[in-house]
């Protein structure tokens, strides 16, 4: 005998069916975002490490012209294994303040020697000054922090962090 709905029993199994593949749908769906909130949020992580690490805010607002405008006296430059040199001096503010021991982030004029006195700009924040105005480094910064942000997204995004549990739920 048959329920009231008027339906057999082979069209509530069709219908069960649908459901349940319906639901594993909507579940391997909400899996896949899930995975892919972790890749953007790696990338998006990786992207604000370089940002600071490479003082690329400070490196923007001087090339805007933005900070306390001075002299930059060339003393020491160091090299630590596998980065790239950095000079290091001291900085006098037009008003004369002095920051000792800041570093120059940018490419020093052509012929520049320790010693000489060169344009720079302090933006604040880190103890890092920049060439006034014309300033380019914070573009090779930028690209830098764009490149290893999609790196560890893309990482991210083809490793199988997230699937274990994916492949539970979905068994």
């Amino acid at each position: 005998m048959a329920p009231s709905d008027g339906l057999t029993n082979a069209e509530r199994r069709h219908q069960r069916r649908l459901s349940r593949e319906r639901a594993e749908a909507r579940q391997r769906r909400r899996l896949e975002l899930s995975h892919d909130v972790i890749a953007l949020a790696g990338a998006l992580a990786a992207m604000v490490i370089i940002a600071v690490a490479f003082a690329v805010g400070p490196a923007i607002a001087a090339a805007r012209g933005e900070g306390t405008a001075g002299t930059f006296t060339i003393g020491y430059e160091q090299c630590p294994r596998k980065v790239g040199c950095t000079w290091f001096g001291t900085f006098v503010s037009r008003s004369g303040q002095v920051r000792p021991s800041v570093s120059y982030d940018g490419s020093l004029p052509s012929g520049a020697q320790p010693g000489e006195r060169i344009p720079a700009i302090f933006p604040g924040g880190q103890d890092a000054v920049f060439p006034p105005h014309d300033s380019h480094y914070w573009v090779s910064a930028v690209l830098l922090m764009l490149v290893i942000g999609a790196a560890v997204g893309f990482g991210l995004w083809v490793s199988p962090i997230g699937e274990g549990r994916r492949r539970a739920r979905l068994a």
